[in-house]
């Protein structure tokens, strides 16, 4: 079915329920939330669903030529030549993948919120083999001190490590706000949701994108987000080229607008987090939940855990 969501000033609208939605304040016109059919997922208890709701459009500028002093051009043409390699490779690295089959499959012994080492290893090596197929580098982490992450560190630091290796700026903490949207989320079996537009502290949120999984753990929901998400696992892909498809990989790999945006308020974009992993989540197995947004603003005030703190983790 098609439920029209009506935009407006201050109207965020309703993503829960729905397997992808959209919506643009900025714009200022009507958009569509589309309930598609579910796919049959190959694994038992584990499913997925995806929710992207757009505050302002996301426009990314490539700079115009404008005047420029004759000495100077060799540089400038350099710089440009740098920006439009940087863009290349991040458009490469968000292009929508074949399925790769998980190798070694560990997913059906792999579904607890807390990570065993057999887990943590069995998983990162097949993120590895993913990885070199589609030619990114592999994780090169301490899996022991990953392992004594908490879930929720588990799944902010593993995505900033998709994000680091594909050039993309990370996000920069979890927070408690967006943690308990997730939880949330994840406890309803449903895309975590933001309600609002400020974050603590009055940040201004310019976008949020949210994920959702059930009956898997932070690495295997990892892997199926990023190198599964076709037709399959993925409610929101029932068919080859449906909307849905690969959405979740794309909410990992959301872009951060460009400071044009957060302009009015005197500040840069940056990207936050909130993540869950309950253990009594999807049909009494664990539920996943995470939430992207950008704002405006610097850290917002309820900060629980930063990028900072995963790397001395991950990398001392």
């Amino acid at each position: 079915m098609t439920q029209i969501l009506q935009s407006g000033s201050g109207a965020t609208g309703s993503a829960r329920g729905m397997r992808h939605a959209v919506l643009s304040l900025a714009a200022l016109t009507s958009s569509a939330a589309v309930l598609l059919g579910v796919a049959t997922p190959v694994l038992a208890q584990s499913v997925l669903s995806h929710s992207v709701l757009s505050h302002s459009v996301l426009a990314h500028s490539a700079g115009g030529t404008g005047p420029a002093v004759a000495a100077k051009t060799g540089t400038v043409a350099a710089r440009r030549a740098a920006a439009r390699a940087l863009a290349a490779r991040r458009a490469k690295a968000r292009l929508a993948p074949k399925n790769v089959a998980m190798s070694p499959n560990v997913l059906a012994s792999c579904t607890a919120v807390v990570i065993s080492a057999s887990c943590v290893a069995g998983e990162i090596a097949a993120i590895n083999n993913a990885r070199a197929i589609g030619g990114i580098a592999p994780l090169a982490i301490d899996e022991a001190k990953f392992a004594q992450l908490s879930a929720p560190e588990q799944v902010f630091a593993i995505t900033d490590l998709e994000r680091s290796a594909r050039g993309l700026p990370v996000a920069v903490a979890l927070t408690a706000q967006l943690n308990a949207a997730a939880a949330s989320g994840s406890a309803k079996s449903v895309d975590p949701t933001l309600v609002g537009w400020t974050l603590a502290g009055n940040k201004f949120v310019t976008s949020w994108a949210s994920n959702w999984a059930g009956g898997l753990d932070a690495l295997g929901s990892d892997y199926i987000w990023m190198y599964d998400d076709g037709v399959g696992y993925n409610l929101d892909c029932p068919s080859a080229g449906a909307a849905g498809c690969w959405g979740h990989r794309s909410n990992i790999l959301l872009g951060v607008p460009s400071a044009a945006s957060c302009a009015a308020h005197g500040a840069s974009p940056e990207l936050v987090m909130g993540a869950a992993v309950l253990a009594n989540g999807y049909k009494g197995g664990t539920g996943i939940g995470e939430l992207f947004v950008t704002n405006c603003g610097g850290m917002p005030a309820d900060v629980v855990y930063t990028w900072a703190q995963a790397q001395k983790s991950l990398f001392s």
